[in-house]
C-alpha cells in the first residue's frame, strides 16, 4: 500500500500528467483548429481563385469590348470630323478652282484682245498706205523698164575677188558712144 507521501507524489504526478494531457489536447484542438483554418483558407483561396477566373472570363471581355466600343466610337467620331473637314476643304478648293477658272478666262481673253490690238497697231505702223503702194508699183515699173529684170551674178575673176556681172544678148551686137562699148541686156 501506498503511503501518504506516495499519494501526494502520485497526485502530483497525476496532476502533472493531467496538465500535460490537457495541454496536449489543447494543442491538438489548436492544431485541429489551425488545420480547419488552413482548410477554410484553402477553400476560400479556391473560391476566390474561381471567382477571379470567372471575372476574368466574363468581366475582362466585357471591359475589353467596352473599351473597344469606346475606342471605336472615338475613332468613328474622329473620322467623321476628318470627313467633315475634308468635305469643307474640298468645297473650298472647288470654289477656288471655279474662281481661278473665271479669272483665267478673263486674263486669257484680255491677253488675246491685247495681242490682236498690238498686232493691228504694229502692222499699221509698218504697212504702207495705198498711196505708198501706188508709188512703189510705179517705181517697180520704172525699174523694170530700165532693166530691172537683168540677170545679175557674182562672177569669178582669176587672181582677183569675184565681181558683179550681167547677162547680155551677144546676138544683138554692141553699141558704141563716145568710145565706150555698150551691149544689150538679155531680155530687153
Amino acid at each position: 500500500m501506498a503511503t501518504e507521501d506516495q499519494k501526494i507524489v502520485l497526485d502530483e504526478k497525476t496532476t502533472q500528467i493531467g496538465f500535460m494531457m490537457e495541454a496536449a489536447m489543447a494543442q491538438q484542438k489548436a492544431a485541429k483548429a489551425l488545420q480547419n483554418a488552413a482548410e477554410v483558407n484553402q477553400q476560400l483561396a479556391q473560391t476566390t481563385l474561381a471567382q477571379l477566373q470567372y471575372h476574368n472570363k466574363t468581366l475582362v471581355p466585357a471591359v475589353v469590348e467596352g473599351f473597344k466600343g469606346t475606342v471605336r466610337e472615338v475613332l468613328l467620331d474622329g473620322m467623321a470630323g476628318v470627313r467633315s473637314e475634308t468635305g469643307f476643304a474640298i468645297s473650298g478648293l472647288r470654289g477656288l478652282y471655279s474662281r481661278a477658272q473665271f479669272r483665267l478666262a478673263w486674263i486669257s481673253g484680255g491677253c488675246v484682245v491685247l495681242s490682236l490690238l498690238m498686232g493691228i497697231g504694229v502692222s499699221s505702223l509698218f504697212t504702207p498706205s495705198a498711196e505708198e503702194i501706188a508709188e512703189l508699183r510705179a517705181t517697180v515699173d520704172e525699174l523694170v523698164g530700165k532693166g530691172g529684170h537683168a540677170d545679175l551674178k557674182m562672177c569669178p575673176v582669176p587672181h582677183k575677188p569675184d565681181r558683179l556681172c550681167i547677162r547680155v544678148d551677144a546676138k544683138a551686137g554692141t553699141y558704141t558712144k563716145d568710145d565706150v562699148d555698150y551691149m544689150i541686156v538679155y531680155g530687153y
